[in-house]
């Protein structure tokens, strides 16, 4: 079953534990995981969440994502490092660094 709960711009929700074992991949501005949004008030902004009383807990996702992020949608996989990023999706995959790019999909493998 999928569920998806739309939050209006401006509002505020308050995520229960309760909550902690339905939600997944809920977008948010510090990629905090999701099981670290429970017992929390956020506010939606433009097009994601943004915690109102996280004290402590952005400085530790900031550092903890610091030069990596990994984001999981319907579009695909996301990994962006300091050193490159990696995209897989329905179209293939794409890996990047400062040097090359290299792009594999269904007409094969191409380096650029």
């Amino acid at each position: 079953m999928h569920i998806e709960v739309r939050v209006p711009k401006g509002k505020t929700v308050f995520i229960t534990k309760n909550m902690k074992r339905i939600m997944y991949n809920v977008r948010n501005e510090t990629d905090t995981w999701d099981g670290d949004m429970v017992n929390r008030r956020w506010i939606m902004g433009e097009e994601e969440l943004r915690c109102l009383d996280c004290e402590g807990l952005t400085e530790k996702a900031s550092r903890k994502n610091k030069d990596e992020k990994i984001k999981i949608s319907p579009d695909g996989i996301n990994i962006k490092s300091k050193d490159g990023s990696i995209k897989i999706g329905s179209e293939g995959i794409n890996i990047e660094d400062s040097d090359d790019s290299i792009e594999i999909s269904k007409n094969g493998i191409k380096k650029y």
